[in-house]
């Protein structure tokens, strides 16, 4: 199945020049890599680290691969539009069919797939996988589904973080159309003719409100593998340019009202969430996971986010930009509540990505949470300070330097100056040194409070208070505790560059 070792010279001497620079991925110096240019079509093989076996025979328009126990590997053949610095609605029949046999292994997908330039944005559009419906985790916002050529694809996107491009490390948006039902099967061999319009794709991403405004890069037919896996393929015949879909766009999502103005209710709210029945539309940020648990703060429910892997983790609701605009005020708010540490704080943050397709945040609240008490989390007048073209705004409930289980309830977003659901009075936001239970007054339970933390700190590796490095060393130990001591009983004091409020040894 490989060329031999003269062809293969002549065609890598003949092309690296020519695609080196015009794959925007850039593979480490220990990947084994494989590409070059047969007729009119670009081809490329993958193969992480080098490890387990791959091995492709490309031909003018077709190509035979194999792949045996890889960690990641990719086989692709197509196009490369970045000379034409067009969108993709001014190339001509962005589409193309195949004729394709396919026997995977193990984790294993293929169809199209591809780049945009300015703004940066990788692409899927999947036709089959033959053991898990990519792309496999949570990690990812679901949109509804679009139909392309007669079949039913649903829509997600994700996000690629400091991915390695020609021009540096980037950060970028990934649009997947996954089809519903998968053209191959694991541990079978399936032929598939079919076609794949990569412009309506475009055209439905469009619909639901993403960015497609990019300069198109590429276009590939493609197989993708990892976690392990084998098979083998052949790509029979590959034609660009047959494989258009005439029929209108065909979008049914769950984020179309939200792309819609919105109307607040006689109470002044856009949004609120009891989290009595249902988790409305809040969404997993991660891998993490949500459930309704009973106990919430004004109910019966609250909604309960676990298997937290990040601080950032945690539940997520999809704004948009048609109702919450840059530069106007509203109302956020929910109220938290932890039961693992003594203290630990919790940030309400907006989401969104920038024009550049960064993502971004900015925080619209702050507040501490005691163990096992409900805490309001809520900024009656924030105004939405970001840049002009934004997008995807998302509300995002986090905590600092922890991945615990958190409970929230009564979450809204409202009209600007709208009080909370339900108003409770929370521990003061105090920042002052020493003042480790927040309540303004440096005095003997701020001792309590300190040695309970640094207890937790060495035996689970549990954050570290607010205002709790006494002598401002850059840690917090026992020395802290015996600073704080001593100030309290007035033998001490705290670093000169430090406000304190009054000292009381009741």
């Amino acid at each position: 199945m490989i060329l031999s070792n003269v062809k293969k010279a002549l065609c890598l001497a003949v092309s690296a020049a020519i695609t080196a620079l015009s794959i925007p991925f850039v593979a480490s110096a220990a990947d084994q890599t494989d590409r070059g240019k047969i007729g009119i079509y670009e081809y490329e093989m993958w193969n992480r680290n080098y490890v387990g076996n791959c091995e492709i025979e490309p031909g003018e328009s077709s190509f035979t691969c194999s792949w045996k126990n890889i960690e990641d590997n990719y086989f692709t053949m197509g196009q490369i539009y970045n000379s034409l610095k067009l969108n993709y609605k001014d190339v001509p029949n962005l589409s193309f069919s195949y004729d394709f046999e396919y026997t995977p292994n193990g984790n294993s997908f293929y169809g199209a797939c591809g780049y945009t330039m300015n703004p940066m944005m990788k692409y899927y559009i999947v036709d089959g996988w033959s053991n898990l419906m990519p792309p496999a985790n949570s990690a990812v916002r679901s949109y509804g589904t679009a139909v392309v050529n007669g079949h039913e694809y649903e829509v997600f996107t994700s996000y690629r973080y400091n991915y390695p491009m020609i021009d540096g490390a980037s950060t970028m948006p990934v649009y997947w159309s996954v089809r519903k039902e998968s053209t191959s099967i694991n541990n079978n061999t399936t032929t598939v003719h079919d076609c794949i319009d990569i412009a309506k794709h475009f055209d439905s991403w469009r619909a639901f409100g993403l960015d497609t405004s990019g300069e198109l890069y590429s276009a590939n037919f493609f197989i993708e593998n990892n976690d392990r896996s084998s098979g083998s393929a052949e790509l029979k015949e590959l034609v660009f340019g047959n494989g258009n879909d005439s029929s209108p766009v065909s979008v049914d999502g769950k984020y179309l009202d939200k792309n819609i103005l919105m109307v607040p209710d006689q109470d002044g709210y856009y949004i609120r969430n009891d989290f009595n029945e249902d988790v409305g539309d809040w969404e997993p940020r991660e891998n993490d996971m949500l459930e309704l648990t009973i106990g919430g703060f004004n109910g019966t429910n609250a909604l309960h986010s676990y298997r937290r892997t990040s601080d950032v983790a945690g539940p997520t609701l999809y704004l948009g930009t048609k109702t919450f605009k840059q530069g106007e005020s509203y109302s956020f708010g929910a109220v938290v509540m932890q039961n693992t540490f003594s203290s630990l704080k919790f940030e309400l943050v907006l989401r969104y990505i920038s024009p550049g397709g960064t993502p971004e945040y900015i925080t619209i609240a702050k507040a501490n949470a005691e163990k096992d008490e409900w805490t309001e989390l809520a900024n009656e007048h924030f105004k939405v300070d970001i840049p002009q073209g934004s997008r995807d705004l998302t509300l995002a409930i986090q905590t600092i330097m922890t991945t615990c289980d958190i409970y929230i309830d009564d979450a809204y977003v409202a009209v600007e100056g709208t009080k909370p659901m339900f108003s409770i009075n929370t521990v003061p936001d105090s920042d002052l040194r020493g003042d480790i239970n927040r309540d303004c007054v440096i005095d003997v339970f701020d001792l309590v409070s300190l040695r309970r933390a640094i207890l937790e700190i060495i035996a689970s590796n549990a954050p570290i208070p607010a205002n709790s490095d006494i002598n401002d060393d850059g840690d917090v130990n026992v020395s802290d505790l015996v600073w704080l001591q001593k100030f309290i009983l007035g033998a001490e004091k705290l670093p000169t560059s430090v406000t304190t409020v009054a000292v009381s040894a009741n």
